[in-house]
């Protein structure tokens, strides 16, 4: 294109955004404001329970719930994964320990924090993490092989615990194949 067809339609573009932004969030936040410190001078005259509300505070509260539900959003989208999952090529070979009791600690740190680990075919990607029984854990990648700190809750209870790796890309989300290990009573 001509750059100066797309100067013009770069301005055109601005020009309706300014438009746009001054009469829906900047002035009414202006008239919010005057209004708001009109109000407060004959509030602080008036009794409490007399005080009216300053015009405009739907829009605050409306701001602060439309925070708290972008906060919301943010955390479902973190805990669903709607990405694709593909075979990644890193297996795992072994790991430890296989087996152990319902509330006791696996591989005790000096800490006395558990650790769980995987020895694997090739060495991952850094950001590859242990998923242990639907949980990612804050995982450590070495070479062919990949450490994390188990929580006590997730040793808490008996049955089998499903342990895999994930690896998250923007497109899709790569995993490998799955072990298990027996939590007895």
């Amino acid at each position: 294109m001509n750059p100066y067809l797309l100067m013009i339609c770069a301005l055109a573009l601005a020009w309706i955004c300014a438009l746009l932004s001054w009469r829906t969030i900047e002035k009414p936040a202006i008239n919010f404001a005057r209004a708001f410190a009109k109000r407060w001078k004959t509030r602080e005259r008036a009794p409490v329970w007399d005080r009216p509300w300053p015009p405009g505070w739907h829009l605050v509260a409306s701001l602060f719930v439309l925070a708290g539900v972008v906060r919301v959003g943010y955390a479902v989208s973190n805990r669903i994964e709607v990405l694709p999952h593909v075979e990644m090529a890193t297996r795992i070979v072994e790991f430890g320990p296989h087996i152990t009791r319902a509330g006791e600690k696996i591989n005790e740190l000096p800490n006395g924090d558990s650790a769980l680990w995987l020895v694997l075919d090739s060495t991952p990607p850094p950001s590859t993490k242990i998923v242990f029984d639907g949980e990612t854990l804050d995982s450590q990648v070495g070479d062919k092989l990949i450490t994390a700190y188990v929580p006590p809750r997730l040793l808490a209870w008996r049955g089998g615990k499903k342990i895999q790796l994930k690896l998250r890309h923007l497109d899709r989300i790569e995993v490998s194949n799955t072990v298990e290990m027996r939590i007895t009573p």
